[in-house]
């Protein structure tokens, strides 16, 4: 992973980049850590992806940011991939924050993505980068592309009853309960990696069977 640079919205972003020709996998860190965090598993998508994680606003070794709304985050994810010349659309994963923002990005602009990775996202919460329960339902239900939602299963009973929800209410999700703490790619990185992995290994699969729905 190679750290790289670009300009957007007046702040200085940075960002890893394992490189090649590889589909995109798109990483995005939690609130309060950043793009490192995951070096001990980015590596390990290779070489059937090229690994791209993102500092955001105000994190690692981006620059500082404050009165940060979800949008600015979601523009951020976008810029990245114009400043990369990424045609083809990208896996996002997303840690907690990170998923929030993916989900929302892919409401946005979904024909840019191709599949989500939801890693232990808090769902009900008073942060001030997230909106209202049902707002961000409604970015949640707002696609089908395939999504895979990874729980953390030492987290709370409560969360997990949200996240269950979350997932029932949408089609062409996969729930899975890792017994880890909420940084489950840190806590248990050989289940978080072989769990992605076999998500993304049946891509072509869902996308077809999605294609056939549309026709229909």
């Amino acid at each position: 992973m190679q750290r790289h640079l670009f300009n957007h919205d007046g702040l200085r972003f940075s960002y890893l980049d394992s490189g090649g020709e590889a589909p995109v996998l798109l990483l995005l860190h939690a609130r309060g850590m950043q793009a490192s965090d995951f070096n001990s598993v980015a590596g390990r998508f290779a070489p059937g992806w090229r690994v791209v994680a993102l500092d955001q606003r105000g994190h690692g070794e981006t620059s500082p940011a404050q009165n940060v709304k979800p949008q600015d985050y979601v523009g951020d994810v976008g810029a990245l991939l114009d400043h990369l010349s990424i045609a083809r659309p990208v896996a996002l994963l997303g840690h907690s924050l990170g998923g929030e923002i993916a989900s929302r990005f892919a409401a946005a602009h979904p024909k840019r993505v191709r599949a989500l990775i939801i890693e232990d996202m808090i769902v009900r919460h008073q942060h001030d980068y997230a909106l209202d329960w049902e707002e961000s339902l409604k970015a949640w239900l707002a696609t089908s592309l395939p999504a895979l939602v990874l729980r953390a299963g030492k987290r709370p009973v409560v969360q997990g009853e949200d996240v269950k929800e979350r997932v029932r209410r949408r089609p062409n999700t996969l729930l899975v309960t890792i017994d880890s703490g909420q940084s489950i790619h840190i806590d248990k990185p050989d289940a978080f990696v072989a769990t992605v992995l076999d998500f993304l290994g049946r891509l072509t699969g869902y996308e077809a069977s999605l294609l056939v729905d549309d026709a229909a």
